[in-house]
């Protein structure tokens, strides 16, 4: 006869509730083998299987899983700590990826974690495809800057350099990485320094081009404090 009195007993009513309640987000309840206990209708919704079709299966076989680091060192975590969270690669029903950040949490039984865990995914997929569009456009202006036969000059709205090309370190003198973060104001002699920063105030301010737009010659200033002649663009 089940112990209908027992800790488990009084688990299992408590993993109800917590389904019951919080049916509408993603929560997959599942023993320490991975195999489903419990599948939320916002789990139907995020992985395109209906609760009767998940339910008994292998979590990380039915969403093909990809972990950050092992899943028995997971597993341990969770037996040590109760809880574990890092982000994870599922799989849908139809085949594409999920990107979700998920939080696993054992309940304490008699003093220990107990068998179940109850797994919460929030898909972050957007913000994993807007991350990876950013890094590709990164890499293109990096092979830009790398290859570019002029020297090029990135700055911030504050005139802060966040990159520039090959060429320009080289013609100011300065090693790879060396600019990044510098004042852009650091290239240039002081007579010309102390009036960089109102350029750019009043660029931002009003949209009067007094540089931006326009060709002229300039002095630069190499790190070993040589100047010379350039036009600047």
């Amino acid at each position: 006869m089940p112990d209908i009195g027992g800790p488990r007993f009084v688990i299992d009513r408590s993993l109800d509730e917590v389904v019951r309640v919080l049916n509408g987000a993603a929560i997959i309840v599942h023993d320490f083998d991975g195999v489903v206990s419990r599948w939320t209708s916002g789990c139907e919704r995020l992985y395109g299987w209906t609760r009767d079709e998940a339910v008994g299966q292998i979590v990380h076989d039915l969403l093909a899983t990809v972990f950050p680091q092992s899943l028995d060192s997971i597993r341990e975590r969770v037996r040590a700590s109760g809880a574990w969270h890092g982000e994870l690669t599922h799989r849908h029903k139809d085949g594409h990826r999920i990107y979700v950040a998920s939080r696993w949490t054992s309940p304490e039984q008699q003093g220990c974690f107990g068998s179940a865990i109850v797994e919460t995914n929030n898909d972050i997929s957007d913000l994993r495809t807007a991350q990876q569009g950013l890094l590709e456009r990164e890499a293109l202006l990096r092979s830009i800057l790398d290859t570019a036969p002029e020297s090029v000059i990135v700055i911030n709205e504050h005139g802060a350099i966040t990159s520039l090309s090959t060429t320009a370190e080289q013609l100011f003198g300065y090693e790879p990485g060396e600019l990044d973060g510098q004042d852009v104001t650091i290239l240039m002699p002081s007579q010309e320094r102390q009036a960089h920063p109102g350029y750019i105030a009043r660029y931002l301010a009003t949209g009067e081009r007094r540089i931006i737009g326009s060709r002229r010659i300039v002095t630069g200033q190499r790190k070993d404090g040589s100047t010379f002649p350039m036009e600047l663009s």
